[in-house]
C-alpha cells in the first residue's frame, strides 16, 4: 500500500470514530429529560405526544333506526353544531332531519331537536352553518308536499334564532320545480345573507334537459328571496355536486363538478369554478379547474 493510499484510510477511520462519537451525544442529548437545550425537532416531539384524540362519543344512543348523512359546523366559541338523517322506519316509516349542540362551556350535549317536524315524507340530507349572530342554518332535500310544492324533491330550509331558541317555519325554496331537486349546499356571509346552491333537472332560465346548477340568495335586509339564478350556464351537459364558500370580499364562490366538454376539457366528469361579486350580483365565466386531469374528477 503507497503512502497516499494509507493516508486516505487514516483519514476515513478518523472521520467513521468522530461520526459515531457526534451521534452517541447526540442521541443522549435528545434522550435527556433535563436537558433544556434540546433541538427543535426534540420539542416537536414532546409538543406532538400532548396532542390526543378523544374517546369516540355516540350522538344518536336513542336512535334504533339509522342515522345518517351528518353535517357539522363550529362557531367561534368552540361550540359544535351538527345536523343529521335520522329514518324512522319504525314509527312513521319517513325520515326527518335532527340538529344537536355541543355546548363548550358546559361541555354538554344538547337534547336532539327535530327541524324538519313539518315533513311527513323523506327529509335527507341537511347541510349546515352558522352566521356572526350564531344563527343556525339548515338546509335539506324533502319529498314532502308542503306548501303545495308537490311530493317531488324540493330545497326546505329553517333557520334557529340564537336569541328565542327556537326555529322559523319551514320554507320551500324550490317552489317552481316540478322535478327532482339534489345536491344542497349552504353558506353564510358576515351580513347575514344566506347563499344556497343546488342541483336541479329540468328546463329552466333556458338551462336546457339536462341536470343543472341553481343558486338563490335570501337577503337579510329586505328579508326575501332573490330570484333563482342559473350558475352552470356554459355548461351543457351534467352538473352535480355544489360547494359554496364566501370569501373575505364576501364574494360567493362555488366548484362543482361537470360532463360538459368546456374550454376544451373533454367528456370526463371535470371540476368547474364560478365566482358571484356580492356588488353587482354579476357571475363570472366559467373556470376549469382540473385542466391537467384525463379521467373523472368530482365531489370537490
Amino acid at each position: 500500500m503507497n503512502k497516499s493510499r494509507r493516508k486516505l484510510v487514516l483519514i476515513l477511520f478518523i472521520t467513521f470514530i468522530f461520526l459515531n462519537i457526534f451521534i452517541t451525544l447526540r442521541n443522549n442529548n435528545l434522550n435527556n429529560p433535563n436537558d433544556t437545550k434540546n433541538n427543535e425537532f426534540s420539542s416537536f416531539r414532546l409538543k406532538n405526544s400532548a396532542y390526543n384524540f378523544t374517546g369516540t362519543i355516540v350522538l344518536t344512543n336513542n336512535s334504533t333506526d339509522n342515522s345518517e348523512y351528518p353535517s357539522m359546523v363550529i362557531d367561534n366559541l368552540g361550540n359544535i353544531h351538527i345536523a343529521w338523517q335520522e329514518s324512522n322506519e319504525s314509527d312513521s316509516g319517513d325520515t326527518d332531519i335532527f340538529y344537536k349542540k355541543w355546548n363548550s362551556t358546559t361541555e354538554e350535549w344538547s337534547l336532539p331537536e327535530i327541524v324538519s317536524n313539518i315533513s311527513t315524507s323523506y327529509g335527507r340530507y341537511p347541510v349546515i352553518t352558522i352566521d356572526n349572530t350564531y344563527n343556525i342554518h339548515i338546509a335539506w332535500i324533502d319529498r314532502t308536499n308542503y306548501n303545495g310544492c308537490g311530493s317531488d324533491n324540493d330545497v326546505f330550509y329553517s333557520k334557529k334564532n340564537s336569541a328565542t331558541e327556537e326555529w322559523t317555519l319551514t320554507e320551500v325554496i324550490t317552489t317552481y320545480s316540478d322535478n327532482e331537486t339534489a345536491d344542497a349546499s349552504i353558506a353564510v356571509d358576515n351580513s347575514g345573507n344566506v347563499h344556497i346552491a343546488f342541483r336541479e333537472w329540468m328546463n329552466y332560465l333556458s338551462s336546457g334537459f339536462d341536470r343543472d346548477l341553481y343558486y338563490v340568495q335570501w337577503n337579510n335586509n329586505t328579508e326575501t328571496w332573490i330570484p333563482i339564478e342559473l350558475v352552470s350556464s356554459e355548461s351543457d351537459d351534467h352538473s352535480y355536486g355544489p360547494s359554496l364558500a364566501i370569501d373575505a370580499s364576501g364574494d360567493l364562490n362555488i366548484v362543482w363538478y361537470d360532463f360538459a366538454d368546456y374550454d376544451g376539457s373533454g367528456n370526463d366528469l371535470d371540476i368547474f369554478y364560478k365566482q358571484r361579486n356580492n356588488i353587482s350580483g354579476i357571475w363570472t365565466s366559467t373556470d376549469v379547474v382540473s385542466t391537467q386531469s384525463g379521467a373523472y374528477s368530482k365531489n370537490p
